[in-house]
């Protein structure tokens, strides 16, 4: 009979360690063990990480910006065209919310005998976003706000 779950309890482990040549010796008790309600909800992760969303990402002030803008998440990429709605996976949206600029103010001199240099970064996001819609009741602004604030 077949199982659509494999549990770690189905596998038997002779020894506690192990040697490896290429890495030495390895103690199985080192292996994280990731319970299965824990793997359904990576699973759905995922999947809401893939819903298509519609946004906006509001053109630029600087006059040689890119007309399109190239997103990457995890190794896929997309261009979004800046000033016009688009519907595109939430996963890219997650990227643009994450994505900062910083910039640095370099305060430097003397204060008696004592030498100073304090660099004073300031992050700002990189793009204007909207979303238009999002259908599902998970995502929506209180997950657009929630990225952006731990982003």
């Amino acid at each position: 009979m077949s199982r659509g779950i494999i549990n770690t309890d189905d596998v038997e482990v002779q020894a506690k360690k192990l040697t490896l040549p290429e890495f030495g010796e390895y103690h199985f008790d080192e292996i994280e063990i990731v319970q299965p309600k824990e793997m359904m909800s990576a699973a759905e992760e995922a999947a809401f990480m893939e819903e298509p969303v519609v946004i906006n990402i509001q053109a630029s002030e600087n006059r040689n910006a890119a007309t399109f803008e190239y997103v990457g998440h995890q190794g896929i990429s997309q261009y979004i065209r800046r000033g016009i709605d688009q519907c595109v996976k939430r996963k890219f949206v997650y990227s643009l919310l994450a994505a900062k600029a910083t910039q640095y103010a370099c305060d430097f001199g003397k204060n008696g005998s004592r030498e100073f240099n304090v660099l004073n970064g300031q992050g700002k996001v990189t793009h204007g976003i909207t979303l238009r819609h999002d259908p599902n009741p998970r995502g929506g602004m209180k997950w657009f706000s929630e990225v952006q604030s731990n982003a």
